[in-house]
């Protein structure tokens, strides 16, 4: 994961922590980190993270996608025996910004959001000449994403691996759930994966 995504978590993390002592009504603000495997288009192993807003229904997110494909490189060790292995053929790194809409019920939200996205893919490859290259494409796409989340449903002591309390009863607190991204661009993708979130996921009384 790159350092940019890293530095939008720790915004967030400051963001929550301030709007926790700044406001009586919690607002609902949130981020989320996952793995996901791309069904269709776009090979390999995906990273996303994301930064929520809802005012009412609607939900506003910027989101931080990259996909690493891998091919596969068979090595031969000897004149019977071969190695397999996996060498890094390239990736495509997304920064979206959407809108949807979420509804959430005592537990759980269910959201749909699409938007713009700048993307931008590289390709790796050998050439005639066995020297390492790559090719670099700038693009932009529509994201889309489905999520599905679930949450504590009341305020409660936030527990550091839910078994270290700290501090008074919050609606702070950690989400898990599903998330179906893709984007239609250039190059396409559709993907399924699992995210781990973290802050306040609705409305706290």
């Amino acid at each position: 994961m790159k350092l940019h995504v890293l530095l939008i978590i720790l915004i967030f993390f400051s963001a929550a922590a301030f709007s926790q002592d700044a406001v009586k009504t919690n607002p609902v603000i949130y981020g989320d980190a996952g793995l996901g495997i791309p069904l269709t288009g776009t090979g390999g192993i995906q990273f996303n993270t994301s930064f929520n807003y809802q005012v009412k229904k609607s939900l506003f997110t910027l989101r931080l996608i990259e996909i690493e494909s891998y091919k596969s490189a068979a090595k031969p060790l000897s004149s019977y025996t071969i190695w397999p292995g996996f060498t890094n053929s390239g990736n495509m790194t997304e920064v979206g910004f959407l809108y949807g809409w979420r509804t959430v019920s005592r537990a759980h939200s269910f959201s749909f959001s699409a938007g713009v996205s700048f993307n931008d893919r590289t390709t790796n490859y050998t050439d005639s000449y066995n020297q390492k290259k790559y090719t670099e494409n700038r693009y932009p796409g529509i994201p889309f994403e489905i999520n599905v989340l679930w949450f504590k449903s009341s305020k409660k002591g936030y527990h550091i691996y839910n078994i270290f309390p700290v501090g008074k009863p919050t609606g702070f607190g950690n989400s898990i759930g599903f998330k179906l991204s893709g984007n239609l661009s250039q190059h396409s993708y559709l993907s399924l994966g699992l995210v781990m979130g973290i802050g306040y996921h609705k409305q706290y009384k």
